[in-house]
Parts: structure tokens; sequence; C-alpha cells
């Protein structure tokens, strides 16, 4: 994070659902990524669920503390084709995830998250799939026991690492860029438009 993103944070309200959107799912706000982990209380759940209905991005509850929450919020069609990809729903079908339907997929990934955070099995590295992050790095990250990685940023990378780190720019640019529209007065409701808007003049071109 830049020092201008790192001020800007520092003299807003991080604890509104606005800034937490931002803060966990700039990439997916610019649909520069098919989905994000979001934890937030509860008390934000309506406005959130109103929000994301807004600009058609799907959630699915992976955990309720009593306080908090945590959810995966995705493109639905994006994520659909990325776990189907033939590596992706390979190392899915190995670790048990025989049903190709997205509800179920995401039911037994919520059981095994579930498993992990509460009574601490095993961690279900397939995350790494569900938040749309190369194969070639989950596997890559099991194999090497999180070790011997390329470099580490939004994930730890293991083999293309200049892609990766020109990825992570853009997903740093658009947290950054979203932070300035943010501190200059514009709401999350007009952010998530804009970029609604950008994406879509894109595909028309």
């Amino acid at each position: 994070m830049s020092r201008e993103a790192l001020e800007i944070v520092q003299k807003l309200n991080s604890g509104k659902l606005g800034m937490q959107l931002i803060l966990q799912c700039a990439p997916l706000i610019a649909q520069l990524k098919v989905s994000n982990l979001l934890r937030i209380h509860k008390r934000e759940v309506p406005k959130l669920v109103r929000l994301l209905k807004m600009v058609n991005v799907s959630y699915y509850l992976l955990l309720d503390d009593g306080e908090r929450v945590t959810f995966l919020v995705f493109r639905k069609e994006a994520l659909v084709a990325y776990l189907n990809e033939k590596w992706n729903r390979s190392y899915l079908e190995s670790l048990g995830y025989c049903d190709q339907n997205l509800t179920s997929l995401l039911l037994r990934f919520r059981e095994r998250y579930r498993a992990h955070i509460l009574t601490k099995t095993d961690f279900p590295h397939e995350m790494g799939l569900f938040l749309g992050y190369p194969i070639e790095d989950v596997v890559g990250f099991v194999r090497k026991q999180g070790t011997q990685f390329l470099f580490s940023g939004y994930w730890k990378v293991y083999k293309d690492a200049a892609v990766k780190r020109a990825l992570f720019e853009e997903y740093d640019q658009a947290r950054e860029c979203m932070l300035v529209m943010y501190a200059e007065g514009m709401t999350i409701e007009q952010i998530l438009k804009y970029y609604q808007n950008v994406a879509m003049k894109s595909i028309a071109v």
C-alpha cells in the first residue's frame, strides 16, 4: 500500500462497510478477480446484501462467530468457469469434490473451512481455487509446504513471477484508486456502479 493510500486509511473510518469492501475486495469490485473473502460485523449484513445485489455479485456465508461473519463474495459465472477448468476440476476431485454443481462445491468447502477454524483440522488449501488463485501456485504451496516460493503478495507465487507481480500491481492500483474516490466523497454505491459501468463498456468494445 502506498503512503498516500495508507494516509487515507488512517484518516477515514476503516470500520465502515464501504471501507471494508474496498480494503478486502477491491480486485473483485474492479473485476480483476473472480472472488474475495470478506469479514464484517453482523450488523452490516443487510447493507452488504443490498450493495452486492445492486451490482450482481453473489455471496456465500462461510462462518458466523456470533459477532462477525465471513463471506465468500464472487461473480458467479466467472467462478463457475474457473472451478471447471480442467486442472482445477481435477484437483478438487482429488479432495473429494465430486459434484460440479457450485452449490455443492461451496457447501463442501464451507464444511472444511469451518472444521479448520473451529476444530483446527488441516487447512483447506483448495481455498486458493475458490479465491481464483492460479492452480500452479495452489499446488506449489502444498508441495513445498509454503516454502521456496518466488515471492509473496496476495498469495505465495511459485511460477510466472513477472506476470503475478504485474497482476498484484493492478490489484493495488484498483484499491488505491477506490480509496481516493472514497476519500473525495464518493459513496460505496457510486464506486460499485462506476466499476460496473467500466466493465460493461469494456465488454461492449
